[in-house]
């Protein structure tokens, strides 16, 4: 889906949208991992909140409540 948007946008949006899902991190639940949003196959731009996810963790490939705050 990430794809799909992305093709849509002008490069340098596409530049500042990556820039900021890299912003957005997550710990896991289960190992502590932080990954931010991009890495786990999201995008986050022009955004707010702090949204909690179900998504699968990239380092112990367990399903989990992720919690999303924007850092930096």
């Amino acid at each position: 889906m990430r794809g799909f948007l992305m093709w849509f946008m002008p490069a340098k949006m596409k530049q500042a949208a990556e820039a900021e899902s890299r912003q957005w991190i997550g710990v896991c639940n289960h190992c502590g991992s932080e990954n931010s949003i991009w890495d786990i196959g999201g995008i986050r731009y022009g955004a707010a909140g702090r949204p909690t996810k179900l998504v699968r963790c990239p380092k112990c490939r367990k399903p989990g409540a992720h919690t999303f705050e924007k850092r930096g």
